[in-house]
């Protein structure tokens, strides 16, 4: 019967690690992520309590059952979560409850990162519990005073878990202690006490919350098992959330089944949920289909944290305009820049302007004056019949000879003078450069002192005082083209 006994141990220990090795199977992880990493105790804004309770291979005789009890919360700096929990493992004779205290201390790195820290620490009791085996020998020797066995150790999980944006990455190790529990009056003279071991586990997650629009949001995760001596295994699940007040999704864990999982909230503050696995695996006409059932309370939730998600995307709308801003801003930057160089600019060619204005006006001042000195002599006497004189600013361009087109202020004193002097009578002469033919030149230097002659006739100069001649190129003043292009006059009487 002894043997019986220890194989039994070891058979329950096998059947409670099936899949889940020695620590508890959940799928409503999900939603409770503080059932597997201490890192998530008080994540949320607001405390909540949790009981859920999982059948393992429906139909089956003495099959795995779990209860657990969660509460978390986190204290008024935010940083700092404390919670507890409370799990029981039941499978034919053998019972595992186990007892928590955790706490989170979360490091802050910008509004939108945070690297969070949890511990868990407790007590773990296995107890066997001979009553629920089944035996052939009622009389056994081994039965009489054993009908249970208990062994009590400490326990510790630790977990990490960072989150940036809507990315979430965790990391637990449960049974971090690893140490040893043993069952001394099942034992015998060459092995004096069985023991059984905890094994360390590796729990490592992620999970990422994608709105589709401003009611629904899908949020596909990964939860990844690694114990040594037993194959890694993984479960991929995917959940829609409409609204913060209904959850749906499925879920595939490798090597054993599928889900479909389900949750609502009821009155504003209470939620439940369901689950179902379906075994997919060679052993499915055994193991069957498992149940899950949640119920929480959210205590402390806020109005604002009802509108969470709406306000989220508000949040959105409000990032993307400062976004907006900035560069709007760094336009106006850009543009003040530009700004800048133009008015550097505008006051060099303000300066320039204003030394063109100076040197224009003095070019004026000094016609004005020689235009005064001329009619001096020409009332002294000292300007004869026959002296030629040349206008200082009526030039035109190459082939042109339009009187609009040149600068008529000196032929506006002209006009002056003559009207002062009624008996003075000039001779104007065109001039021409010595580009193009002789023909083209005479036609050309003709039009010239035409239009000078209209120009007079037109500000009341009579045309008998006024006479004109082509010079062409024959008399150029310099080597300057321009120069040559030009009309002189010349005083026929007085």
């Amino acid at each position: 019967m002894k043997k019986l006994i220890i194989l039994t141990l070891a058979a329950v220990s096998f059947t409670v690690a099936s899949f889940g090795q020695q620590v508890p199977m959940y799928s409503h992880y999900y939603f409770n992520k503080f059932l597997y990493n201490p890192a998530m105790t008080g994540s949320t804004s607001y405390g909540q309590a949790y009981m859920l309770y999982r059948d393992m291979w429906n139909g089956v005789p003495d099959a795995p059952e779990t209860v657990s009890i969660t509460v978390d919360g986190p204290l008024k700096n935010k940083r700092v979560g404390l919670g507890f929990s409370l799990n029981q493992d039941r499978a034919a004779a053998f019972n595992s409850t186990s007892g928590k205290l955790s706490y989170r201390y979360g490091l802050q790195f910008s509004k939108e990162s945070m690297l969070n820290f949890g511990l868990a620490l407790g007590f773990l009791d296995n107890r066997i519990d001979f009553n629920r085996l089944r035996y052939k020998d009622v009389n056994d020797q081994y039965l009489n005073g054993n009908l249970n066995e208990t062994e009590t150790g400490f326990d510790a999980t630790f977990g990490v878990n960072y989150t940036y944006k809507d990315l979430n990455i965790g990391l637990a190790v449960p049974q971090v202690l690893a140490n040893d529990l043993a069952y001394e009056s099942i034992g015998n003279i060459a092995s004096p006490e069985v023991t059984y071991g905890l094994v360390r586990h590796f729990l490592a997650s992620a999970s990422y919350d994608l709105d589709i629009n401003d009611n629904l949001a899908l949020e596909p995760s990964v939860l990844v098992r690694a114990t040594p001596g037993a194959p890694v295994q993984y479960d991929v699940n995917a959940m829609f959330n409409y609204d913060n007040k209904y959850w749906f999704g499925a879920m595939y864990r490798s090597g054993y089944a599928a889900s479909v999982n389900a949750a609502l909230r009821l009155f504003n503050q209470v939620v439940a949920g369901y689950s179902a696995d379906f075994v997919i695996n060679a052993n499915r006409d055994y193991l069957r289909s498992a149940h899950e059932v949640m119920i929480g309370y959210q205590f402390g939730k806020t109005d604002d944290e009802e509108l969470k998600k709406r306000f989220k995307g508000i949040d959105d709308k409000i990032k993307t305009n400062e976004d907006g801003i900035k560069k709007n801003r760094e336009d106006i930057d850009s543009n003040d820049d530009d700004i800048d160089n133009l008015d550097k600019d505008k006051d060099a060619m303000k300066e320039e302007l204003e030394g063109r204005a100076d040197k224009l006006q003095k070019e004026l001042d000094d016609l004005k004056s020689d235009f005064e000195t001329f009619k001096k002599n020409v009332a002294k006497g000292t300007i004869g019949i026959g002296d030629m004189v040349g206008f200082k600013n009526v030039y035109f361009e190459t082939n042109k000879w339009d009187i609009r087109d040149v600068d008529v202020s000196e032929l506006d004193n002209l006009i002056s003078l003559m009207k002062e002097n009624s008996n003075m009578s000039i001779g104007i002469f065109g001039h021409a450069d010595m580009r193009g033919s002789d023909a083209l030149n005479n036609t050309i230097s003709r039009n010239r002192a035409n239009s000078v002659r209209d120009y007079l006739i037109s500000k009341g100069i009579e045309s008998y005082r006024l006479r004109i001649e082509a010079m062409g190129e024959k008399s150029p003043a310099s080597d300057n083209l321009d120069d040559n292009r030009r009309v002189e006059f010349k005083v026929l009487s007085k």
